[in-house]
């Protein structure tokens, strides 16, 4: 089984709605039923979107432009799931997509699912969470987000 959970954090009501949806207990529960071998890197991804599949995360392509139709890792009851393991700048290109499927009205929430900083290269939950709220103007000033957001970090087995 995967780690537990280590920290979460809801931006803009984001907890609110997926605990309305249905949706959180679901989350925690798909996060926690990972694989025993799960690698949190590219190599983990199939098995992190079968275990997703289990709990009704369908990897869906969300079109937010003619020419960007991003394929997010699950969506369920029109909240997106990203999940980033490698790159921060990664991570900066899936919260760009969510915005702009939100923008769209394609989706009305989002989750970012990273692992804890030992098992990555860059992406990390302190990191995104400082980008998106904290003094890294990249998304509070420059690109401000608005899409509801839930960071999640797990601990991998």
């Amino acid at each position: 089984m995967a780690g537990p959970i280590t920290q979460t954090a809801s931006l803009r009501g984001a907890e609110e709605l997926l605990v309305e949806r249905d949706l959180l207990s679901n989350l925690q529960a798909a996060i926690e039923d990972l694989a025993p071998g799960f690698a949190a890197d590219d190599a983990g991804e199939p098995a992190l979107k079968a275990v997703l599949r289990e709990y009704g995360w369908d990897e869906t392509v969300v079109p937010v432009a003619a020419e960007n139709q991003p394929r997010f890792d699950g969506v369920q009851d029109r909240v997106a799931l990203e999940h980033e393991a490698r790159e921060q700048m990664n991570a900066r290109s899936h919260l760009l997509f969510l915005e702009a499927a939100y923008r769209e009205r394609a989706i009305d929430a989002s989750v970012m699912v990273v692992p804890t900083r030992q098992h990555t290269g860059g992406a990390t939950f302190g990191r995104v969470l400082n980008e998106t709220t904290g003094d890294g103007r990249l998304f509070t000033y420059h690109f401000p987000l608005f899409t509801p957001l839930y960071l999640v970090e797990y601990e991998p087995p």
